[in-house]
């Protein structure tokens, strides 16, 4: 096959579908349904979400790409065997559609900071948990916050994610988030330092059109059956969060840099730092510490939207000591198309995304059926809010705070 040949097969691999209005119908859900130690939300989505089908190139390159991220598209060419203009092609055109890019993830400790996770909920005064979300989004500490809209415990709740320097950043965000929990407030909140974050992307449940993903039966006897061998089972794609230690300032540029972009070159690190209002050391040296920090700190991550999994469920379990279940939920991540896991001291979080047609009710079933009783499971259907920050913004508001002391 001649190249351009090769390059028109590969550019062709994307198809970009009209936008379909997707409507949420409300769900009415009774106690005969449901085991009394689940809760679920209900969050109606009216949003219009652009799909796009990849082919065989595509769906090549992002397999790649979800086993090793780190991979640059020389690399990508050889492997495919085709021409690195073509993957360049390829690759622009996911950017465009499908927001391709390649992120990292990192233990927060080594530059001073620590992930926060929790979540709220409210059963006699909606107010109150109004007044506590508004509060997380005017923090500057605050990355996302999944709201619900319908409970069947009819109450309300949110989920929410945070990354706070150690110190007295962190003592003053514990201190306000214990003050809603008493008067006046009586606010039902928990919160947790994350111990560990796991990211897992599966796309070898996607054919480029659909999903094969069994939230059922399948699912469950997978999760039953690897209970006995919870010790043993490895944990894949998690970063475990060490003790914060005080970072200088350069270490948190350029760590925040790789966050988002992990093949950030010096000429973008130097950008950052003007950004930033700091002086920038040479090119060399930007070179060499980049380099290091890709080695040692920030692990490769792939980013991609609009593949089809337009829902996203929040699992939550939260019992007094750590169980088997947490570990196979973590180490099981793979069943799923797409998860992100937090663990802490006595708890879990469960981010994932499905498809729009999998039963959600199904996937909170199986799960239940295998927890103890003890257990506190919370599952629901989310949207995020438009709040979305990431290292680089808290960043840049550490080190602006800095220049005022």
């Amino acid at each position: 096959m001649s190249r351009i040949a090769t390059k028109r097969k590969l550019l062709d691999s994307v198809n970009l579908f009209s936008l379909v209005p997707l409507v949420f119908a409300q769900t009415v859900l009774s106690s005969y349904f449901l085991p009394k130690h689940l809760v679920i939300f209900i969050k109606l989505n009216c949003d219009r979400i652009v799909m796009c089908s990849l082919g065989s190139g595509a769906l090549k390159l992002l397999g790649r790409l979800a086993i090793n991220p780190s991979l640059r598209q020389s690399q990508l060419a050889r492997n495919l065997g085709t021409t690195r203009s073509a993957v360049n092609q390829l690759w622009k055109k996911l950017e465009k559609y499908n927001a391709l890019r390649i992120g990292g993830i990192l233990d927060y400790g080594n530059i001073g900071v620590r992930f926060i996770y929790g979540w709220a909920k409210d059963t006699a005064n909606p107010i109150t948990l109004q007044k506590f979300t508004r509060w997380l989004k005017s923090t500057p500490f605050t990355t996302t916050i999944y709201e619900s809209q319908i409970t069947s415990a009819n109450d309300s709740r949110i989920f929410f994610e945070a990354l706070v320097p150690d110190g007295e950043y962190l003592n003053d965000f514990f201190r306000t988030l214990r003050s809603f929990e008493r008067a006046p407030y009586h606010l039902n909140v928990f919160f947790q330092h994350a111990l560990e974050i796991g990211v897992h992307l599966n796309l070898g449940l996607y054919d480029g059109t659909k999903w094969q993903f069994d939230p059922g039966f399948r699912l469950e006897a997978s999760l039953d059956g690897a209970l006995p061998y919870a010790e043993i089972l490895p944990v894949s794609n998690a970063v475990y969060q060490t003790t914060p230690r005080k970072p200088d300032l350069e270490s948190l540029v350029l760590v925040s840099l790789l966050e988002r972009n992990y093949r950030a070159t010096w000429k973008n690190a130097v950008q950052q730092f003007e950004t930033f209002g700091l002086e920038h050391p040479s090119a060399r040296t930007l070179r060499r510490r980049l380099c290091d920090y890709r080695k040692n700190m920030v692990r490769p991550l792939l980013h991609i939207e609009n593949i089809g999994l337009s829902k996203t469920i929040v699992i939550t379990l939260e019992e007094k000591n750590t169980s088997n279940l947490h570990k196979i939920l973590r180490a099981q991540s793979i069943l799923f198309p797409k998860v992100r896991t937090f663990s802490g001291l006595n708890s879990i979080a469960l981010i994932l995304d499905i498809p729009d047609e999998s039963d959600w009710l199904v996937i909170s079933t199986a799960i239940s059926n295998i927890i103890g009783s003890p257990t506190k499971m919370c599952t629901f259907i989310a949207e995020k809010s438009p709040i979305r920050m990431h290292l680089e913004d808290i960043a840049l508001y550490i080190i602006q705070r800095s220049k005022t002391k």
